[in-house]
């Protein structure tokens, strides 16, 4: 699992690497710019020109060795030097002697004429990087503002530049807009924020080499998660195992209007592993299940239209509310009993709503309940939030009182632990953002919860699995055309 680290600590990593394995700040420069390179040439291999922005720091460095790199390979390469006579630290006044000394590549100052072959480049920012302090200004900001007007594939080196590593307050105006930022070693925490997923684009992680002892030791409670995270946490399925060694998960879902709700769950379920799925649906809703989802078990609701009887918990191990059930008085009451309920069990869509219009309520939630809120359900439940760095102080200081698991829906899902851990996800994509993937994940959850994993767990586990189902869908399915139900079949390669 990655630790998230704060910029002083990326900064402490870098001086203990270069201490411990003997090398010179120059050669870490190297190394990053190498990984750089790789990854550039991975994701672009027909592109043959580059423009490439270089401030006077060490993350300029790294784009003066990549162009030196590129150059070597035969592409056509611009560098864009900010503050070229100003004063340069004497690992970026090195990279700058080499470039000029060993290659024929282009060093404009910032003007307008560098941009000329823009539109068939790739232009690749290196300005700033890592833990500033104040927002870019001068030639900085005049120069980001006019890239981000252009039409061209844009990378960040490690930080968007203009982007606050740590804090928040950010100006959308004075950042650089990138399409991939290609960060090292450990995902920086604003990289990870909603609020700034308009300027880091696709996220790519690169490992150069820092000591991974003097990370494993450095205090923090966030961490990114990872695949080899999740094999740990789920069960083998033992040879000899019957459906009855696997649990038996209940949901509560559907309404005459939303029975795609409760049907998109219950599949999800079904693909997830439980040994035995019940929905307790509305009697309207029996010819559809028997239809769409004929392994799935009914309890029959005594309504026709909407859930108002508490279905049977006897030898159910874990109980999945609200896809779908409206916000009837009536579907109120039988929410309310679930709160009660001595079993796992998680919460979701009108579940969340009902709660939010009864916060007096919340005094049920416990170490065995998982919600799982978009921001506008987690807002209901709590308070306005003005933005994102405000909202995850907020989810952290809720699980804390309430002692249950948060799953707080977003680019990069986070799920709260009420120790202090916050998770950030690393699968997902886009296509997530459509009616029907919230239901999908809450028959994951039911599913591992009924199987005996602990919340935490089964939210990490489930979280990951729904995004990285997405992720193998969009290979064959374009993002936009990714529909709810196709995360669910791809549920059967993960």
């Amino acid at each position: 699992m990655l630790p998230i680290l704060t910029s002083d600590q990326i900064r402490q990593a870098d001086q203990f690497t270069i201490e411990r394995q003997g090398i010179t700040s120059v050669e870490l420069m190297e190394r990053a710019a190498r990984e750089i390179f790789h990854k550039i040439t991975e994701l672009f291999p027909g592109c043959d020109e580059f423009i490439i922005l270089c401030g006077n720091g060490n993350n300029g460095g790294d784009g003066l060795v990549l162009a030196r790199l590129l150059h070597r390979v035969r592409k056509k390469v611009r560098v864009v030097l900010v503050n070229e006579n100003g004063k340069r630290p004497a690992e970026n006044a090195h990279q700058l002697e080499r470039l000029r000394g060993e290659t024929s590549v282009e060093v404009f100052t910032w003007k307008e004429e560098a941009f000329s072959c823009a539109k068939k480049a790739i232009i690749v920012e290196a300005l700033l990087g890592n833990g500033i302090k104040r927002p870019p200004e001068g030639a900085f900001l005049s120069l980001i503002r006019y890239v981000n007007k252009l039409e061209a594939v844009k990378i960040a080196v490690d930080v968007p530049g203009g982007l606050f590593t740590d804090n928040a307050g950010t100006d959308p105006e004075t950042v650089f807009k990138a399409d991939y930022t290609l960060t090292f070693q450990v995902p920086k925490v604003n990289l990870l924020n909603p609020d700034y997923a308009f300027c880091t684009g696709k996220l790519e992680i690169l490992e150069i080499g820092l000591d991974q002892e003097f990370l494993r030791k450095q205090t923090t409670g966030f961490f990114y998660l990872q695949a080899a995270d999740i094999c740990e946490i789920l069960p083998k399925r033992h040879p000899s195992g019957s459906k009855h060694d696997f649990g038996h998960a209940l949901l509560i879902a559907g309404s005459e209007e939303k029975m795609g709700a409760a049907v998109l769950a219950t599949k999800a379920c079904l693909r997830s592993g439980a040994g035995l799925t019940t929905v307790h649906i509305p009697t309207s809703g029996k010819t559809a299940f028997n239809i769409s989802a004929p392994e799935a078990m009914l309890s029959l609701d005594s309504h026709d239209k909407i859930l108002v009887d508490f279905p049977d918990l006897s030898y159910k191990t874990a109980l999945g509310v609200g896809p779908g059930i409206g916000k009837e008085a009536e579907t109120a009451e039988l929410v309310l009993k679930a709160l009660q309920a001595d079993l796992p069990k998680i919460f979701d869509a009108d579940a969340l709503n009902i709660l939010a219009e009864n916060p007096g309520w919340k005094h049920y939630l416990d170490q065995k309940t998982v919600l799982t809120p978009h921001q506008r359900e987690f807002d209901r439940l709590t308070k306005t939030h003005e933005n994102w760095t405000e909202r995850i102080t907020s989810a952290r200081s809720f699980v804390e009182e309430y002692k249950c698991v948060l799953i707080l829906k977003a680019p990069h899902t986070l799920i709260f632990s009420p120790d202090g851990r916050v998770f950030y996800n690393s699968t997902g994509n886009p296509g997530l953002a459509k009616g029907g993937s919230g239901d999908v994940l809450t028959g994951i959850i039911t599913a591992y919860l009924a199987q005996g994993i602990a919340p935490l767990d089964a939210a990490i586990a489930a979280v990951y699995h729904h995004g990285k189902a997405a992720d193998l869908a969009v290979k064959e399915i374009s993002e936009k055309a990714l529909l709810a139900g196709d995360v669910v079949e791809f549920l059967r390669m993960c």
